[in-house]
């Protein structure tokens, strides 16, 4: 440590290596321009789930080049049980099977005609419906999982674990590059912070 040895020079004291390592590490300026984060990952959490529309995920495509209505943006939304409009490796299943309990019909079908498989009544529509949404939510579940062992057992292969505490110390790598100013000169660090409370291994 430069540091300690331009200290040493000067100085001596019993404590010293434990004086100038706590002075680096509680020094803002020093820890507010460190260099770059180092490239490590966390292991892969999983959130599994088993039911249609129980999580959704949300991004905003774009920009994209704008319509005659003014829009150039497209939200898309995904659920993450039934997945897109494509047969699933994770679930195999369609989502239009996972969700209304059978497969759609295609302009083809309409065109050509298909086999009818009308029930001869309500109730028994009713009931041969909940036994195919049943059968095929649990087949999906089973086959989340599954997937879900199987990529948590690849990412974490390269994983380095790290746990916090409440009452730990944390700094939070932001990199803001602005103009005109040398990235050594730049904060790319901020904090300290200190963890108030933990939720779980990620939060």
């Amino acid at each position: 440590m430069k540091t300690l040895s331009k200290t040493r020079e000067r100085f001596y004291c019993d404590r010293l290596r434990a004086d100038v390592e706590k002075w680096c590490r509680e020094c803002h300026a020093c820890g507010a321009r460190k260099g770059p984060k180092t490239r490590t990952k966390g292991r892969l959490q999983r959130y599994n789930v088993g039911a249609p529309f129980e999580r959704m995920a949300l991004d905003i495509l774009g920009p994209l080049p704008v319509t005659t209505r003014g829009n150039r943006y497209v939200l898309v939304l995904m659920d993450y049980f039934t997945k897109w409009s494509a047969d699933h490796e994770a679930t195999g299943c369609t989502p239009a099977h996972m969700l209304f309990g059978r497969t759609l019909r295609l302009p083809c079908d309409i065109l050509f005609g298909r086999p009818s498989d009308t029930p001869s009544s309500p109730n028994e529509y009713l009931n041969n419906l909940e036994a195919r949404l049943e059968s095929v939510h649990a087949f999906a579940r089973e086959r989340i999982k599954l997937a879900s062992e199987r990529m948590k057992t690849r990412y974490d292969s390269g994983a380095t674990g790290h746990h916090f505490k409440e009452g730990d110390q944390v700094w939070m790598y932001n990199p803001k590059r602005r103009r005109g100013l040398s990235p050594k000169l730049q904060q790319n660090w901020e904090g300290p912070y200190t963890i108030v409370k933990k939720l779980n291994d990620v939060i």
